[in-house]
């Protein structure tokens, strides 16, 4: 009974087994000339052996299609550029509002065809645009603003801000909208390609693999992927060097990602400690001229001028412009001269824009035109001891000390106070000394006590109205010599103070004291709004302190976490100063 059901058992299966090889044969049959989409629904309700006949007639398809398309090196040059991201930017810009005309600041970010903004970067983006359209500048509006013209209508207005920004933002979406139509052009061509192609027959074709020709070996894709990677490293290696050569430094202050404000002001501030102005031009010329291998693929070579010369060269123009712009006295005639040979000689055509201005500038000052003296509508008097000065108001006396002494201070070269033997800031502290001194001979030679009294109140009530002026300069004169030891010795006078007068005499010593590196005077300033005339002997002393204590140069590397250091000292007084008194 056993051997019987075994041998019904294996009947049946060999009867099933028949049935299926059947159904697969038929179901070959009425595929073999359906298309490729065809094919891909077939097999979604098919079992496992009709999956696999329809795996291996999808094959067949697909190399048919290869064997009878013969791409082109243009094509594969196509390709190949598809493969990578050809432009690319992103940063903040203000952007008009379509219903509210009002500019609100985004985060726009373009790659390749496409500009998409977002409130911040990391944020899914609010908008997306492909970037078939027209750039547009409005005559009556400022260079800085960009407008982007659709074909339906729409315009997109955006403002970068300042010029130099509004130069790189130009070059890159001219880039990609140049961008955009080249792929327009591409879909469409392959699209009417599809469309020839789609008239072949595929009945004819056989069902194994081996009978159809194999499709033509494809020529590998360049190496278009290491730029950004590149850069990036350079990047990060740059930043973490404190002692980095000169090189290396000019390198950090040129990436095509661009340097911070912070490091070119820096740099720009402190590079006279290690190398002078025409060393400085020269290395600038040289990564200027930064060129593509020549063995690299023309896809290849494209990249990198999109990405790393052309935004290189702006970087170049961009210190040049800030170098000339901050630091004006620093170019004389000869280095004038040589910038403006290189500018005009090495001048890239997609960056004339942004040199009209620097060479403008340079030939102005070149010729003299720009040079301008500095008139002091307060000039400096030299007031005789036994002058009185009961006939002026406290206000009076101190504000003409503020302007007088404001205007010495507009003459220091902030960035010269270290490592060069400039007189700039010698006035101020002449100035210094001449209204220390005459406080204290006014007070010693008043042989009256009431009217030395009298003095000795006058001197104090101007220091409040020079701190009110946010003139510390001048508060530390006066207390200087009123703290200076032969005025101390009129104990008589001091004790017959008003206590009002006493208590603010004490709390004006304690503001302008040099106790902790004049940590109350730095406390003050630091609550103060500037513009603000700060004791110049305080950062006088810190630079001093600052420039002996390291060495700028160590075994051929520049200390740079020292120049950072003097950066900020001096940006500290370039931002107290630098701007006019209003009162």
């Amino acid at each position: 009974r056993r051997v019987h059901g075994e041998n019904l058992m294996q009947a049946n299966n060999e009867r099933r087994l028949s049935s299926n090889s059947s159904d697969e044969s038929s179901s070959a049959t009425s595929v073999v000339g359906d298309p490729v989409d065809s094919l891909v629904r077939r097999t979604q309700s098919l079992s496992f052996s009709h999956i696999s006949q329809h795996v291996r007639l999808f094959s067949n398809t697909v190399k048919s299609r290869m064997s009878s398309f013969k791409p082109t090196q243009a094509d594969l040059d196509e390709m190949a550029w598809e493969c990578v991201t050809m432009v690319s930017l992103s940063g903040f810009l203000l952007k008009l509002g379509h219903q509210r005309k009002s500019w609100k600041r985004r985060w726009f970010v373009v790659k390749n065809e496409f500009l998409s903004y977002s409130l911040k970067p990391g944020d899914q983006p609010i908008g997306l645009v492909k970037l078939n359209c027209q750039l547009r500048h409005h005559f009556n509006e400022p260079d800085h603003v960009i407008h982007l013209e659709f074909s339906d209508g729409r315009e997109l207005s955006l403002d970068a801000v300042t010029s130099e920004k509004a130069t790189e933002w130009i070059a890159t979406l001219t880039e990609a909208i140049s961008w955009a139509k080249r792929q327009n052009n591409r879909n469409r061509h392959y699209s009417n390609m599809m469309r020839s192609q789609s008239s072949i027959q595929f009945n004819t074709m056989s069902s194994s693999p081996s009978s159809c020709p194999s499709p033509p070996a494809l020529p590998p894709l360049p190496d278009l992927f290491d730029f950004e990677e590149e850069m990036a490293a350079e990047a990060e290696r740059l930043s973490k060097l404190d002692k980095i050569s000169l090189l290396d430094l000019v390198k950090r202050l040129t990436l095509p990602s661009g340097a911070t404000a912070s490091f070119a002001k820096q740099f720009l501030s402190t590079y006279h400690l290690f190398t002078d102005g025409f060393q400085l031009l020269e290395m600038l010329k040289e990564r200027y001229l930064i060129e593509p291998d020549e063995e690299w693929p023309e896809p290849k070579k494209g990249r990198f001028l999109s990405l790393v010369q052309f935004p290189i060269r702006l970087r170049v123009y961009n210190t040049l412009r800030m170098w000339f712009e901050l630091y004006p006295k620093r170019f004389d005639s000869q280095l004038i001269s040589e910038t403006l040979k290189f500018l005009e000689d090495e001048t890239d055509a997609r960056l004339i824009r942004a040199s009209t201005g620097l060479l403008q500038g340079l030939k102005t000052k070149l010729l003299g035109f720009s040079v301008t003296e500095e008139v002091d509508l307060f000039p400096t008097v030299d007031v005789q001891p036994n002058t009185s000065i009961l006939s002026f108001t406290d206000s009076q006396i101190a504000s003409h000390m503020m302007h007088v002494e404001h205007a010495l201070f507009r003459k220091i070269i902030p960035n010269e106070l270290v490592g060069t033997k400039t007189t700039s800031h010698k006035a101020i502290i002449s100035q210094f000394e001449k209204t220390s001194c005459w406080v204290g001979m006014l007070i010693l030679t008043e042989s009256n006590p009431k009217q030395r009294l009298l003095l000795v109140s006058r001197m104090i009530a101007i220091a409040e109205q020079s701190l009110r002026l946010k003139n510390f300069n001048g508060v530390k004169e006066i207390v200087s010599a009123l703290r200076d030891h032969p005025v101390q010795r009129l104990k008589k006078t001091f004790e017959d103070l008003p206590r009002d007068k006493s208590l603010a005499l004490k709390n004006l010593s304690e503001i302008v004291a040099d106790e902790a590196g004049f940590s109350a005077m730095r406390a003050a300033l630091r609550r103060e709004q500037p513009p603000c005339l700060p004791f110049v002997g305080m950062y006088l002393t810190q630079l001093s302190h600052a420039n002996d204590i390291l060495d700028t140069v160590v075994d051929g590397l520049i200390n740079f976490k020292k120049c950072e250091s003097i950066a900020n000292i001096l940006q500290v007084i370039i931002a107290l100063f630098c701007d006019e008194f209003v009162m």
